[in-house]
């Protein structure tokens, strides 16, 4: 009974030691995609790591800046669910 807890046990460690693996690599993809698709939609380059962006963009530069910032900007709604 004991050994089967214990390899029940090494096999949860694995388990989470993986998702954590895929979640810093999540983070590094996002990191690589943002970069890129910087460059992608407001300089029109290409991308040397395969980014593309299939969507119609603005056609002004500047508007494209200001479309490019709103991607990243966080809403200010408070999702809380409590009531004020």
């Amino acid at each position: 009974m004991i050994s089967i807890v214990a390899v029940l046990y090494s096999l949860s460690y694995f388990g989470a030691y993986y998702y954590g693996d895929q979640f810093v690599m999540d983070k590094i993809d996002e990191l690589i995609l943002n970069e890129d698709l910087e460059k992608v939609f407001i300089s029109d380059e290409d991308s040397d790591r395969g980014v593309r962006f299939y969507g119609k963009k603005p056609t002004g530069k500047d508007l494209r800046e200001k479309v490019f910032e709103s991607f990243f900007e966080e809403d200010d709604d408070d999702d809380s669910g409590t009531a004020k």
